[in-house]
């Protein structure tokens, strides 16, 4: 299932935007883009961003990987993913907030 591998905030924000698409009947690319915007950039950001500077290639990467997972599970079809545009500039460029910041302890 698609919300295994999310923590309990993006598998409800998941749940929020699965109604969506339950009452559309299809994805429509800017409700993806919304979805991943709330659910997945934030977990995105927490791993790979603490210097506050956004990492296309990791965030390439998880647009990619979601996309491909709800293809797996059914959420999406081939054809969909295959004629999305991709992850859009506003999406790669946004710094967002870091929930977690993680340091070294400096004795060792």
């Amino acid at each position: 299932m698609i919300t295994d591998t999310m923590d309990k905030q993006s598998a409800d924000v998941w749940r929020r935007y699965e109604s969506i698409l339950l009452e559309q009947g299809y994805w429509v690319e800017e409700t993806f883009n919304n979805f991943f915007k709330d659910a997945i950039l934030e977990q995105v950001a927490d791993m790979y961003e603490q210097d506050g500077i956004p990492d296309i290639p990791a965030r390439r990467e998880s647009y990619n990987n979601l996309i491909d997972s709800m293809v797996r599970e059914g959420g999406m079809t081939e054809f969909y993913a295959e004629n999305m545009s991709g992850i859009p500039d506003e999406l790669e460029e946004l710094v967002v907030r870091i929930r977690y910041v993680t340091t070294k302890n400096p004795t060792g």
